[in-house]
């Protein structure tokens, strides 16, 4: 392989690495950021990374991912209600003006965000367009072709060259 070929094929499995394997070891989870109510924490587009987190570690001021009936809502915790074991969190997005309608229940919670890659939720969502898809399986080609035409030219260059008359044998 080509030392082109290494210096753009590294960085792709170190980021595989990286955005897979490490947080699946972790229990780490993924979320992009879909709507502005998280305002100026968390920009739509970013990239959270969400930590799961047992109830009773979960405090005021916590910025929180849980499930709100079937989708995914990350909201601040403004308010920890009842006692371990029952507990259930007020919470609000930074940018809303009032708290959300209905309390989280602890078994809700999926996790603390613990920080956000800024733009690489965006990028997430649309490599799973079918025109990023097709983005992506281009990039993926031309690092394969990339490779094999590193060696193969460099493999070429180490032959011998036959000329003419050469051959002593006749």
């Amino acid at each position: 392989m080509s030392a082109l070929a290494w210096l753009m094929t590294m960085p792709v499995i170190a980021l595989a690495a990286a955005m897979y394997v490490m947080p699946a070891l972790l229990g780490w989870q993924f979320s992009t950021v879909l709507s502005g109510s998280m305002e100026p924490t968390l920009h739509v587009g970013a990239l959270a990374v969400i930590v799961p987190v047992e109830a009773e570690a979960v405090a005021e001021g916590d910025v929180i991912t849980f499930f709100d009936g079937t989708r995914r809502v990350t909201h601040r915790v403004i308010e920890v209600r009842g006692a371990e074991g029952t507990r259930s969190f007020a919470t609000k997005g930074d940018a809303n003006n009032a708290p959300d309608a209905a309390a989280v229940a602890a078994s809700s919670v999926i996790g603390k965000v613990r920080g956000n890659i800024p733009y690489v939720g965006e990028l997430a969502l649309n490599l799973r367009t079918p025109v990023g898809a097709g983005v992506l399986a281009g990039a993926i080609a031309l690092l394969v072709f990339l490779s094999f035409a590193g060696t193969t030219r460099s493999s070429k260059a180490d032959e011998p060259a036959l000329t003419r008359g050469s051959d002593s044998g006749a």
